[in-house]
């Protein structure tokens, strides 16, 4: 009987550790399947290596796709914009060209105010396609000072003057004699309103253009800019200097009128005399005979009657 219980003892003691191996290795079994989802299989991580890689090249040929996209959009609005520009440029030139013949048509019918909104439109204008102070603006410019001064509005002709001068003082080859004109344009204008301090300085300087680029002015351009700072000299009581401007001009005058006759001296008398030949030599008809005229006087007025000499034939026995 001991035995037996002791056998049976035994069996029972197998009995729990077998349900306690059984019981251990489901616990383990659970933990393996708790952990498991943390450590994932190489399989699966090659997977989600190779989805994502996919993932990211989808990406990318989107987002090439994208900025192509863009670009191309860019692209197409530049040329639009371009185009645009164009068409505002076309626009404003021909805008520019209407209203310059609109307002000098009314300048010549001396309807002063609607050309000088005309002439202020074409700056308008012009300052807005080439910027402002662009010296295309310079016929408009001198139009306004002409309009201007026809109203009286002696200080805005003196203002768009003074404007005419700075830009041809600054053009890129310079005109001395559009200078000088300039200038003693703008001079007249101060004399009208009695300013004679004011046109002294641009006198001065007109005539020292004149002096010192005597080869490219004419006389007469010369000799009219030093007569009107004379006048202003005089009015400003500086007599003195007034006659000394006005004997050194007729000195240069003098010269001038020298040289000239000089070159008609020893021009070459070929073809007057050959004018001079033609003219006296006596009118050939077509049978051969010469024809000269004479002056036949009549009762009222002498006329030219052409007299044709013939040679007589021999007489026929």
């Amino acid at each position: 009987m001991r035995l037996r219980n002791i056998n049976s003892g035994h069996s029972v003691t197998g009995v729990i550790l077998s349900a306690g191996r059984v019981a251990m290795n489901k616990s383990q079994i659970l933990g393996l399947l708790v952990i498991a989802p943390l450590f994932p299989y190489p399989c699966f991580g090659q997977g989600m290596g190779e989805y994502g890689g996919a993932q990211a090249g989808v990406a990318g040929l989107g987002a090439g796709l994208a900025a192509s996209l863009n670009h191309g959009k860019m692209v197409r609005h530049s040329y639009q914009a371009v185009i645009n520009a164009q068409q505002v440029l076309v626009m404003q030139t021909k805008a520019i060209e209407q209203y310059m013949k609109v307002g000098c048509e009314q300048e010549t019918k001396k309807k002063w105010a609607a050309a000088e909104e005309s002439f202020r439109y074409v700056l308008t204008v012009i300052a807005r396609r080439d910027g402002p102070g662009s010296s295309k603006g310079l016929p408009a410019l001198e139009h306004l000072v002409s309009v201007a001064k026809a109203q009286d509005k002696i200080e805005d002709a003196i203002s768009y003057q003074k404007t005419v001068i700075a830009f041809e003082k600054s053009a890129p080859s310079q005109n001395v004699s559009a200078i000088v004109k300039a200038q003693n344009n703008l001079s007249n204008l101060f004399v009208t309103r009695g300013d004679y301090a004011s046109a002294e300085p641009f006198l001065r300087d007109s005539v020292a253009i004149c002096n010192t680029h005597r080869s490219s002015l004419s006389s007469s351009q010369r000799h009219n800019t030093v007569i009107s700072y004379s006048k202003v000299l005089r009015k400003l009581k500086k007599n003195a200097e007034a006659e000394t401007l006005e004997a050194e001009d007729k000195k240069l005058e003098d010269q001038d009128n020298k040289i000239l006759a000089e070159d008609m001296k020893f021009e070459d008398p070929e073809d007057k005399t050959l004018a001079e030949t033609k003219k006296n030599a006596p009118i050939t008809d077509l049978g051969g005979a010469a024809k000269t005229e004479q002056s036949v006087p009549t009762g009222k007025a002498e006329q030219s009657v052409p007299s044709v000499t013939i040679t007589p034939k021999a007489d026929q026995h």
